[in-house]
């Protein structure tokens, strides 16, 4: 059984993904991730966000949708827990550049 981390894109919904987390959740420990609907100004202050979300204990698969690629990649790259990376629909490095930083700066 895999432990699981989901991290949903930038409107940071899990709720608009429920059969799909459901579906995962029947043969492995999913654990969602949400992000607060307020500016956190930074993509690190979204991976802050979402590690603060995870068991000490665990030592994750991350799957990640859109805008979470970016946090997840961040968070592989310095937590050691770390068992693998899933991109969907997502993308390994900013693709828009400072608009990213934009978009961090101000959810919703």
């Amino acid at each position: 059984m895999s432990r699981i981390v989901f991290l949903p894109g930038f409107d940071g919904d899990v709720s608009l993904r429920a059969e799909f987390v459901e579906e995962l959740s029947r043969r492995n420990q999913v654990r969602t991730v949400s992000y607060p609907n307020k500016p956190l100004g930074s993509l690190d202050a979204y991976r802050v966000q979402a590690m603060g979300e995870l068991p000490v204990d665990w030592s994750p698969v991350l799957l990640a949708e859109s805008f979470g690629g970016l946090i997840a990649a961040r968070w592989a790259s310095i937590d050691a827990r770390v068992e693998a990376l899933v991109l969907c629909g997502s993308f390994a490095r900013n693709p828009v550049g400072a608009a990213a930083t934009l978009g961090a700066s101000w959810p919703g």
